[in-house]
């Protein structure tokens, strides 16, 4: 089944739960690609966790979620949040 297909969570699970990292990128690029609200509470949620490998995950999406950047973006109309300009994320109403 290709990766395209699974769902967040699923996604998320094996993150969390697989014992090797050898499609760790694979995981952590598919749910950069996908620009969901889901996805951004979700890794919130994992940032804030007291595990680090939780809060590693959650960190590794976050840095790219959405990429392509907007360089001179400095709003998400996405999350109504303003970011300062080295914290962009582009983030779609997806």
């Amino acid at each position: 089944m290709c990766r395209k297909n699974w769902t967040d969570e699923k996604i998320f699970s094996r993150l969390l739960n697989n014992k090797t990292d050898k499609t760790y990128w694979d995981n952590i690029n598919e749910l950069r690609s996908r620009q969901s609200r889901n996805i951004f509470n979700t890794c919130t949620k994992l940032v804030k966790s007291s595990k680090v490998k939780e809060r590693i995950i959650g960190i590794d999406i976050l840095d790219q979620l959405g990429l392509p950047p907007l360089l001179y973006h400095y709003h998400s109309s996405a999350f109504g949040v303003t970011y300062p300009p080295l914290l962009l994320i582009p983030l779609s109403t997806a």
